[in-house]
């Protein structure tokens, strides 16, 4: 009796001893999996954590942290991840499979599936340990081995003209004028933030576009790069090609451009705008096709498509489309006092001009703003105007194949805002490619997204174009036949502007003080061809802006 007290007092005390009562009798080293070992040292590699791996090897070999150091600093690595797979052990051997994944700076993604060996001492053991060897890093690795990379870039496509001509390529361009090559760009060392516009698969020492089209275009240009992960022995022979990363080929964009357009369009600024920065932009109507797209000075800020301007009188064509849909008429009588007084605001004509009652076609031609303004805060809203500025292209994001400004017209606020915005001032603000496509949509009877490049180009940036929008036909036609008059018998007629074109001049205030400098504009048409143009700080738009636009349609067919 006395000896089965004493048998069960001594099971309680280990029963206590093991963790109290009723806790079962098992032996500590029973408890532990290989899978918890495995798992540690995966996590420790994917954080480059080379000590915490070592520590649960049971012989690092003296090199073990520089291997994986050399590994990653090899392949490139910017980062790494691993998956367990399902361990298996017999008795104190276990094995752990996995997947590695390396992120690969300039190329990708590389995977491969390798294994872990693991074992403990004795069955009794509580702590399983890593059996290295060099297959651990990767399956056909082996001592004295180490990773390559080869990294390749295929031959970069060509910036090609509306005719096919090459104007940037491999093997050089056509030549051209100076702002040709401005708005082509040039290709060069990646700056860090061309690192980090463009991301994977670019890595410093790479080349890319750095300004116009290369830079807009960069990927379909380049193509991709095609390499090798290798494995090469202690003597640099390639012992095995672990990956092949297989590159695309550069592929070309071919443009809009005239080439002699675009050198009689940067002529013609050169020649008139006096030294001022100026813009000019040549369009097709029938389809928004660029045909010329100059920003002087060369080399400088694109300011053809980038900058922003307040339209001034060039905007009189979008509030006449809005008066027109209103019931004016060319022949509707208007008065053109020297100056009104709106809102608590006085606004005046230019040079301080009357002419008295007018017909409406008169007060275009002659760009009367009192006339204007009169109209506008009579039978407009804000509303209105807005709606009338959007259907030619207002408020709307363009995506023609270069960076460009999104000219706006935000709805006034006030009946003296109202009034300012009618003759393009107050917060009205358009680039020099916005009001190239004004014209076109008078000319056309559509309002066309301008687009510098075909559309298979277009289709590679992956943006959405701005669909076409119609004009009333009956609008478009008056606002023609107004437009003639301005150069037959208005503010442009002593440009001397050639047969045919049809435009609306510009003068448009910026700045402060009594007498503020002004843009000077003009935009026009003639067959199938319109422009835009714009002196900065140039003056008068009749003046400045118009003869600038004669000298081109003078030297070119279309």
């Amino acid at each position: 009796m006395r000896r089965s007290w004493v048998i069960a007092l001594v099971i309680a005390l280990v029963v206590v001893a093991l963790g109290g009562a009723g806790t079962a009798l098992v032996l500590p080293g029973l408890r532990a999996k290989p899978d918890s070992t495995a798992s540690k040292f995966l996590d420790g590699w994917s954080r480059a954590d080379y000590a915490s791996m070592r520590a649960l090897v049971d012989q690092p070999p003296a090199d073990f942290d520089e291997q994986y150091k050399t590994m990653r600093g090899s392949l490139g690595t910017t980062k790494a991840s691993f998956s367990l797979g399902k361990v298996t052990a017999n008795g104190t051997n276990a094995t752990a499979p996995f997947t590695a994944n390396f992120s690969l700076r300039g190329f990708g993604t590389w995977s491969y599936q390798a294994s872990l060996e693991l074992s403990r001492s004795t069955r009794f053991s509580r702590e399983w340990t890593i059996d290295w060897s060099p297959t651990a890093i990767h399956p056909d690795f082996r001592s004295g081995d180490r990773f390559q990379r080869d990294r390749t870039w295929p031959e970069r496509g060509s910036v090609l003209a509306q005719d096919g001509s090459v104007l940037a390529g491999p093997q050089g361009g056509a030549a051209g004028p100076a702002s040709l090559t401005s708005l082509v760009g040039s290709v060069g060392d990646a700056t860090k933030d061309d690192l980090k516009r463009l991301g994977a698969p670019y890595q410093g020492g790479d080349q890319a576009g750095l300004g116009g089209i290369e830079r807009s275009f960069e990927r379909r240009l380049a193509g991709t790069p095609s390499g090798e992960v290798r494995l090469v022995d202690s003597q640099g022979a390639v012992t095995k090609v672990l990956k092949r990363f297989g590159g695309t080929p550069g592929a070309s964009v071919k443009t809009n451009l005239n080439i002699s357009m675009q050198a009689a369009a940067e002529s013609a600024l050169q020649a008139g705008a006096g030294g001022h920065n100026a813009a000019m932009v040549v369009m097709q109507p029938s389809t928004g096709a660029i045909r010329a797209l100059v920003s002087l000075p060369n080399g400088g800020y694109a300011r053809a498509s980038r900058g922003i301007y307040p339209p001034g009188s060039t905007f009189k064509v979008i509030t006449t489309a809005a008066l027109l849909a209103k019931g004016i008429t060319p022949s509707t009588t208007v008065s053109c006092p020297q100056e009104v007084k709106i809102g608590g605001i006085t606004i005046h004509n230019f040079e301080k001009e009357q002419l008295g009652n007018i017909p409406f076609s008169v007060a275009f031609a002659k760009s009367c703003n009192t006339a204007f303004v009169q109209l506008a805060t009579q039978h407009l809203t804000g509303n209105d105007l807005e709606k009338a500025a959007s259907a030619f292209g207002f408020n709307v994001d363009l995506a023609p194949g270069v960076a460009s400004a999104t000219s706006r017209f935000p709805v006034p606020q006030s009946s003296a805002e109202l009034a300012m915005a009618a003759f393009g001032q107050a917060r009205v603000s358009a680039s020099p490619l916005q009001m190239a496509s004004v014209a076109s949509a008078v000319q056309s009877g559509t309002w066309r997204p301008p687009q510098l490049v075909d559309d298979q180009a277009l289709s590679s940036l992956n943006v959405d174009q701005p669909a076409p929008r119609q004009l009333d036909p009956g609008v478009a036609a008056t606002l023609r036949t107004l437009m003639r008059q301005v150069v037959t018998s208005g503010t442009a007629a002593p440009a001397g502007l050639p047969a045919g074109v049809s435009g609306k001049t510009g003068t448009a205030e910026f700045g402060s003080g009594d007498n503020k400098p002004t843009h000077a504009w003009f935009i026009a048409f003639r067959g199938d061809l319109a422009v835009a143009v714009v002196v900065e700080g140039g003056g008068v738009g009749g003046d400045v802006a118009a003869p600038i636009a004669a000298k081109f349609f003078n030297s070119v067919r279309g």
